[in-house]
């Protein structure tokens, strides 16, 4: 199998559109998709640097660690979007908007500008 280089900032290109519409679904997956944004390309990057991964679950946790070595308070947008994420994907109770939607993808997209940097 060959290697595998997607993109992880397509998936804050698919948040965006999918904050646009007007099904509470699609504002749950904008806002999921909009940390696995921000979560992939901040492993990756950590991974880079020399940072060890566990390829599981405990990743979300390490990142979140990770990064805030890294660069300091800036790493807390992505346990926020972290927390937004658990409440569109478990919390059906809860109802998750358009105004959501667009909260975390600005949040992403201010967090994969500092996640991008060299």
């Amino acid at each position: 199998m060959g290697v595998n280089n997607f993109d992880p900032a397509l998936f804050l290109r698919l948040a965006e559109r999918l904050a646009l519409a007007k099904d509470e679904a699609w504002h749950r997956t904008s806002v999921s998709r909009a940390y696995y944004a921000c979560f992939l390309k901040a492993r990756e990057a950590l991974r880079s640097r020399g940072y060890i991964f566990t390829d599981g679950p405990e990743d979300h946790r390490l990142t979140v660690r990770y990064l805030r070595e890294a660069i300091g308070r800036k790493a807390d947008k992505l346990d926020r979007l972290r927390f937004m994420r658990n409440k569109a994907d478990y919390d059906v109770a809860e109802v998750v908007g358009r105004r959501d939607a667009e909260k975390a993808v600005l949040i992403a997209k201010s967090l994969m500008a500092i996640i991008s940097e060299p």
